[in-house]
């Protein structure tokens, strides 16, 4: 084969290997349009599908809350507590009025004693021997008034027969007034002396419990020196100093509450001073505790007067259940405000209000708060602004 053929056979094996080209192309591009046909006509079907119309949601079920009307208060009652002190309503030192040793002491501190009981001697020896040596003199006087007796008998009888001269007679008469006059001033004596044995004993003026005894068996004391402390104890008092325009609020035949470390003791009006003290520009009064039922409150314990007065000013009393935190730590109402008068359907708003006084379950507000709608007395936590809601009556 010549070489002219050789190169004719080769371009024609070359040109039937590239032949099919063109048709692999054509292929391709109309896979990828099928593709994308299909792939829009699919979109389509979604968006479609998503396009259709939702169910219509099924209305919101109003709550029932439970409200109150909305009623102005012209003021509010606020209860102020006063300290004092615990004190017995009588008290003493007990000393003696004249100096000497302390020969017993017959009660212990904290004992209780009867009215008349003695608490404490003095060595009383020298008094009992002066007395001892007075009665005896007073005996010699009555032998001198009994003999100046019979004298003056003598001499009434030698003058009635006019055998005694005048001086006699008058000097017989005096003797006697002399001797009684001598026997009237032992006597005294005596009496005095007895008055001194008697003092030098102590006695309990009243039913009190001892207190504190500063000296003991032996000491020698003065005139006025503390022997022993008394308290009365079976009727405890309380001293409260009040302010002058808290005297208002007293009254002698009202009741009291007064608290002694956690417990409530009624009491009454004793007594009220009628000067400002100069240190605490306080009147002091005084109020009987009751303390037939209770525990007997110790002396120096500190107490509180309960006085309760009543605060002029408008507003509105709420129970603090209703109150809810608002923004910025205000206070605030919930109100079920109805869609019209006397309607029980209605929506929820929010009021700030400001919170004057509380006590207990009551407080007392101020507030733009419109007497049409009712306050959310309970349950303010699952209700919140613009929602709706019916209301169910509870009255304060």
């Amino acid at each position: 084969m010549t070489e002219h053929k050789r190169q004719t056979l080769d371009r024609n094996a070359e040109s039937s290997l590239d032949s099919p080209k063109p048709l692999k192309h054509a292929v391709v591009v109309t896979s990828c349009i099928v593709v994308a046909i299909l792939l829009v006509v699919g979109g389509r079907a979604i968006i479609g599908a998503r396009a259709k119309p939702l169910n219509k949601p099924e209305a919101e079920t109003s709550i029932t809350v439970s409200v109150i009307p909305v009623t102005q208060a012209n003021g509010y009652n606020r209860v102020i507590k006063h300290i004092g002190l615990v004190e017995p309503l009588r008290q003493t030192q007990l000393s003696f009025e004249t100096g000497g040793t302390l020969l017993h002491v017959l009660v212990e501190e904290g004992a209780f004693v009867k009215k008349g009981q003695h608490i404490a001697q003095l060595d009383t020896r020298s008094l009992t021997t002066e007395r001892a040596s007075q009665v005896a003199m007073r005996k010699a006087l009555y032998s001198d008034l009994e003999n100046a007796k019979l004298a003056f008998e003598r001499q009434q009888i030698l003058q009635a027969r006019d055998f005694a001269a005048g001086q006699s007679f008058d000097d017989a008469r005096l003797l006697v007034a002399r001797s009684e006059a001598v026997i009237e001033q032992a006597d005294a004596a005596i009496a005095a002396i007895d008055i001194s044995l008697n003092k030098a004993t102590l006695r309990a003026p009243f039913d009190a419990q001892v207190g504190q005894q500063p000296v003991v068996e032996g000491s020698t004391v003065n005139a006025g020196t503390t022997v022993a402390s008394l308290f009365e104890s079976n009727a405890p008092v309380v001293r409260v100093g009040l302010p002058v325009e808290a005297l208002a609020m007293l009254g002698p035949q009202t009741l009291y509450t007064i608290n002694i470390s956690g417990v409530d003791y009624p009491a009454t009006l004793i007594s009220t001073r009628n000067d400002v003290s100069a240190r605490t520009r306080t009147i002091d009064v005084r109020l009987q505790l009751d303390v037939r039922e209770r525990a007997r409150p110790v002396f120096g314990q500190t107490a509180a007067l309960s006085l309760e007065q009543f605060v002029e000013q408008p507003g509105y009393q709420v129970p603090v259940s209703a109150l809810t935190e608002g923004e910025a730590g205000l206070w605030s109402l919930l109100l079920s405000v109805p869609d019209e008068p006397g309607s029980v359907s209605g929506s929820v708003t929010r009021e700030h209000i400001d919170v004057l006084h509380t006590n207990g379950d009551t407080a007392f507000v101020q507030g733009a708060l419109s007497t049409d709608a009712g306050i959310i007395r309970s349950g303010t936590h699952r209700v919140v602004p613009g929602q709706r809601v019916l209301s169910s009556a509870d009255p304060l």
